[in-house]
């Protein structure tokens, strides 16, 4: 098995168990697909593809697919094997379709098939413009959140109070924004009601120090996407933020109106897409899984499967 990972890709948001069962399920059908052929070779490769798209590729030396069935290997319940569910297939395309991504299938020139899978890099499905804007009164918390979001590759404003944020609102301004609930004059809640007042429709974020739940409640009546207390985890605020800022781009793209606007935050993302995290598809830890599918493949797939999937899930 070889495994060839470019260097210096950009972060990609998964859900680090989803994509790992993806990657599980493509090397075991490669293994699979090997047990009858002459020549037993493997390969995992990463790259960077056009307009900052991140590429992996499961590759294998066995028969290949058959044309004439290629656009159906990922339908659900079609297998070419004798013993075949036929689900492993369309259960990887279900997860990359849910993370924005797409999967496919081609036959490799020197024999053999090559599964692709893509996704959108964090900056790139973050382009046009679209910024993360922070108000919050105090300037050191702006500071450190505008500091995160930025490693992440966000495009960040701040903003010290709600009239400040106000003042310098443009409606051709795109993204979403997290308010701060205690701040002097107006109060995080007041610029929630000032902003449905003036038909500003960005995603709003609420961050607390002092949370309740008539708080709570009235920040997600009001519409806000997430209420996040703290101190709170990074990934929650940068999975947070990549929703929302889903959102505010799929408004400004579709001109949806205010009302669609409180429909679609009622759901800011599918109940399998909870733990996005920012991810770069690089060796680390996960070097041993691959080591040991290649070192049990001499004892046969059921051997070799076990632990490594007790690994993945962990």
């Amino acid at each position: 098995m070889s495994i060839l990972l470019e260097d210096d890709l950009p972060q990609v948001f998964i859900d680090k168990i989803q994509i790992q069962l993806v990657l599980f399920n493509l090397v075991r059908n490669a293994m699979e697909a090997l047990e009858r052929s002459p020549r037993r070779e493997i390969g995992i490769k990463t790259l960077r593809s056009k307009d900052g798209v991140v590429e992996v590729q499961v590759r294998d030396t066995g028969p290949g697919v058959d044309p004439r069935l290629v656009d159906q290997v990922f339908t659900e319940y079609f297998s070419t094997k004798e013993h075949g569910m036929g689900v492993g297939l369309s259960i990887c395309q279900s997860i990359v379709d849910a993370h924005g991504g797409r999967l496919w299938a081609t036959n490799t020139s020197g024999g053999g098939a090559t599964f692709h899978f893509i996704f959108q890099s964090s900056n790139q499905s973050m382009a046009s413009n679209c910024k993360v804007i922070i108000v919050d009164d105090d300037k050191e918390v702006r500071a450190s959140l505008a500091a995160l979001l930025r490693t992440a590759v966000f495009e960040v404003e701040t903003d010290g109070s709600g009239p400040e944020f106000l003042q310098a609102w443009t409606p051709e301004r795109c993204g979403c924004v997290l308010i701060a609930v205690r701040m002097p004059g107006m109060s995080g809640l007041q610029l929630q009601t000032q902003l449905a007042k003036q038909g500003i429709t960005l995603p709003v974020i609420v961050i607390t120090g002092h949370a309740d739940v008539p708080m709570a409640v009235a920040a997600m009546r009001a519409g806000a996407v997430n209420f996040i207390e703290k101190p709170f985890n990074d990934d929650t605020i940068i999975s947070s933020v990549q929703r929302a800022l889903e959102i505010g781009i799929k408004l400004r793209d579709e001109g949806l109106s205010a009302a669609a606007l409180k429909a679609r935050r009622r759901s800011t993302a599918p109940a399998s897409l909870k733990n996005l995290t920012p991810v770069t598809f690089r060796i680390s830890s996960g070097w041993r899984w691959w080591q040991e599918l290649g070192e049990g493949f001499a004892e046969g797939l059921a051997q070799a499967s076990s632990p490594l999937l007790r690994a993945l899930l962990l």
